[in-house]
């Protein structure tokens, strides 16, 4: 069986050691980023555990956009700002955004507390009058 991989006498491979090495890093640099939260706004494996099998609403409040990861079972939710990547937003931008969501799905509750993901997403715990 020929070995198709086998450079070739000749002609130019297209992986190259050094293109090997590259894409390694590059691969390797996606993972970490991956796992400590910079690509994901939820968090990276946070956000897939907890949250992976919610779908995402979307909220405007106060000229921003907000993605939401409701989980009202367990009262809690994510808010991810999905505009202003390079600044973050202060907590009550966030508070919000939440309030504006509660409206909109017609529901009473009280935002017990909150903790930060990452940079652009807070969880939220919270409780509904019934």
């Amino acid at each position: 069986m020929p070995n198709f991989l086998a450079p070739v006498p000749g002609r130019r491979t297209f992986i190259t050691p050094k293109r090997l090495a590259t894409k390694k890093a590059a691969i390797l640099l996606g993972i970490v980023l991956a796992g400590s939260g910079c690509i994901t706004n939820t968090g990276g494996w946070y956000g897939l555990k907890h949250y992976g099998d919610v779908q995402p609403q979307k909220v405007e409040s106060q000229g921003n956009t907000f993605g939401i990861l409701d989980k009202p079972e367990e009262g809690r939710m994510v808010v991810t700002d999905t505009i202003n990547r390079f600044k973050k937003l202060p907590l009550s931008q966030f508070e919000l955004a939440a309030q504006a969501y509660f409206e909109r799905s017609n529901r009473r509750c009280t935002i017990e507390s909150a903790e930060y993901i990452s940079t652009l997403s807070l969880e939220f715990f919270y409780s509904c009058a019934t």
